[in-house]
């Protein structure tokens, strides 16, 4: 990725994912490394990150969901 790329990457990331912590980004990057959400073929832009940080964000959701879930029903 070119410097140009990895601002726009980052303004993108910012206003997608603004309620992230940092221990959700964490997360989500090592799922990611780990290979969780697919292999990279040696291709990493900005969006693979994005793909990678909605498929994150879809799994935290139900997480939360089922967490309150479980709470609601105690």
């Amino acid at each position: 990725m070119t410097l140009p790329q990895i601002e726009m990457t980052i303004d993108i990331i910012k206003e997608n994912f603004y309620y992230f912590s940092a221990e959700d980004f964490s997360q989500c990057f090592r799922a990611a490394m780990s290979g969780k959400y697919g292999k990279i073929y040696n291709r990493l832009d900005g969006a693979v990150i994005m793909d990678w940080l909605r498929t994150y964000d879809i799994e935290r959701t139900e997480k939360i969901v089922h967490e309150q879930m479980q709470k609601n029903s105690e």
